[in-house]
C-alpha cells in the first residue's frame, strides 16, 4: 500500500496507467504481471510517498519489463531471468 504526501505522478498498474497526488492511497496487491506496478515522478516537483508492507518473510517477486524474477527469505536474495529455468533433477545424484 501507498500513501501519497506530496507532489503528482504516475501508477502503472498491469497495462494501465493513472495520475496520482497528494492524498492517493493505492493499493497494490501481489499477483503476476497483471498486478505489477510502479510509481513514476514525470513533474519537475518531489514526489514523495509512504510504502506499507506485510514485509513477508519469503517472498517472490516477478519483474516483467526486465523479465527477471526474484526470490528473498532469510539471508537469500536470488535474482534470475524468467527464461533461465533448469529441471529440479539436473546435477542431483
Amino acid at each position: 500500500m501507498f500513501f501519497i504526501v506530496r507532489g503528482t505522478g504516475t501508477l502503472r498498474y498491469g497495462s494501465e496507467t493513472r495520475q496520482i497526488r497528494a492524498g492517493d492511497v493505492i493499493c497494490c496487491p501481489t499477483g503476476g504481471p497483471e498486478t505489477a506496478h510502479q510509481i513514476v515522478n514525470d513533474s519537475s516537483d518531489e514526489l514523495a510517498y509512504l510504502s506499507i508492507s506485510m514485509m513477508m518473510p519469503v517472498e517472490v517477486c516477478e519483474y516483467p519489463d526486465s523479465k527477471k524474477i526474484g526470490a528473498f527469505g532469510g539471508g537469500l536474495r536470488h535474482m534470475t531471468r524468467t527464461g533461465d529455468g533448469v529441471d529440479y533433477w539436473v546435477d542431483e545424484t
